[in-house]
């Protein structure tokens, strides 16, 4: 419940990268749903959650600000300044994005794997599952007549942003399980995204 109103995952480009798909979309798309984001999100828990999750407009703003906006502004900025230095700047900034891609999920599989492997049996990850299968579906479905821009929506549906759902998870809610779920839902969503992005490519 606390992911499926928070879109824009800041590993779009990334993924849109890894498939060759159209990364200026997948960037394009961080900013608007970011954006949106700020109100859709806690309008969207209010009325799925009524009373039960406490929802901060402003720190979910200054996340998704710090976390996405930020990073996109400043390559954009770069490159409008100087596209000499931007294009020195493309190599190590590959690579940094790189390890922050993959190391993320390194690190959460190892911290918290024994709380993820005690869903199993629960059904929530068959549920997680299902789930991340069919935003995958209906992504590519709905994502126009080009296949890479088909690839970009099937991935940024699926792959939601984990961080705007940890945020509310362990600010408004003490249950340790609902953590355990965001973290094992967005661990799926990302792993089976950037796995379909390289069959992709």
């Amino acid at each position: 419940m606390l992911l499926a109103p928070a879109p824009s995952a800041p590993f779009g480009p990334k993924l849109a990268e890894i498939s060759d798909g159209d990364v200026a979309l997948a960037s394009g798309l961080i900013l608007v749903l970011g954006v949106v984001s700020i109100v859709t999100i806690p309008v969207s828990l209010a009325l799925m959650l009524p009373g039960a999750a406490v929802v901060d407009p402003a720190g979910i703003g200054r996340l998704v600000f710090v976390v996405q906006f930020v990073p996109l502004l400043v390559g954009f900025a770069v490159t409008r300044v100087s596209s000499s230095a931007g294009n020195a700047l493309y190599a190590p900034v590959q690579r940094l994005s790189d390890y922050s891609f993959g190391l993320p999920i390194v690190v959460l599989f190892a911290v918290y794997a024994g709380d993820m492997a005690a869903l199993v049996g629960t059904g929530a990850l068959l549920v997680a599952g299902v789930i991340v299968a069919a935003s995958l579906l209906l992504g590519y479905a709905f994502g126009g007549p080009a296949r890479s821009t088909r690839e970009v929506l099937a991935t940024t549906t699926a792959a939601r942003n984990a961080a705007v759902a940890l945020f509310i998870a362990t600010s408004g809610f003490s249950d340790p399980g609902v953590l355990t779920a965001v973290l094992a839902f967005s661990t799926l969503g990302v792993v089976a995204s950037a796995l379909l992005a390289v069959v992709w490519r």
